[in-house]
């Protein structure tokens, strides 16, 4: 990848192009799918291709408006990047993404979005294996109540600041603030990305990312 740039940054925050790729030291952010009316079209979440290459979910593209863009790749508090570009460097993907029918979440339909009903109950059984929680009595809306049952405790990671962040630091989570939402790196025994996590919400953003390690046990 090339160094950064702010030049280029801004001028390709102000005029996108189909197949930028907004990365943060070669941790990729998002990339530009298509240009719109209202702003733009990405794709930022990651998919499994093998036991160490990853690529961008295209089936989870999503339109941002442009402010929106500008608050994940700019710094809120003072100027600069928090994200280099990459110019149109992905644009195989948007051909693959074009010629599967531009399937994309409108700016409309976003709002609407709702996890499945039982993400939590799956979320939090996979994080507290990849945390050697247990053992695991019932899981209740979003509390886990672990045993032995002589000494039962409440476990509430996606609720408690303190439970996410202990689950973060056991697990060697990153965290990195990008704009509204926050996301979470998982590494590999030999520090390569194994997967990335994104969400408005820290904790379930951690919760996530433990979930994605508690996957990867036998």
């Amino acid at each position: 990848m090339s160094r950064p740039d702010n030049a280029v940054n801004e001028q390709h925050l102000q005029a996108p192009k189909p197949g930028d790729m907004w990365h943060e030291r070669f941790c990729p952010y998002h990339i530009v799918l298509a240009v719109t009316e209202r702003g733009l079209i990405v794709a930022d979440k990651t998919k499994r291709e093998g036991p160490c290459h990853y690529s961008f979910d295209l089936d989870s593209a999503k339109e941002i408006t442009h402010e929106e863009h500008r608050n994940i790749v700019r710094y809120r508090t003072h100027d600069g990047f928090v994200a280099d570009v990459v110019p149109e460097r992905c644009l195989g993907a948007v051909e693959e993404w074009i010629a599967a029918g531009k399937k994309h979440i409108a700016l409309a339909e976003a709002a609407d979005a709702q996890l499945p009903v039982d993400a939590d109950r799956e979320l939090l059984e996979l994080a507290a294996k990849a945390a050697g929680k247990g053992p695991v009595l019932e899981i209740s809306g979003r509390d886990v109540i672990l045993g032995p049952n002589s000494q039962m405790r409440l476990w509430r990671p996606l609720d408690d600041d303190g439970d996410a962040l202990r689950l973060a630091v056991q697990l060697r989570i990153e965290i990195i603030y990008s704009g509204n939402s926050v996301r979470t790196v998982v590494r590999g025994s030999d520090g390569k990305i194994v997967d990335i996590c994104e969400c408005l919400d820290p904790r379930r953003a951690i919760v996530m990312a433990a979930a994605v390690i508690g996957r990867l046990l036998p």
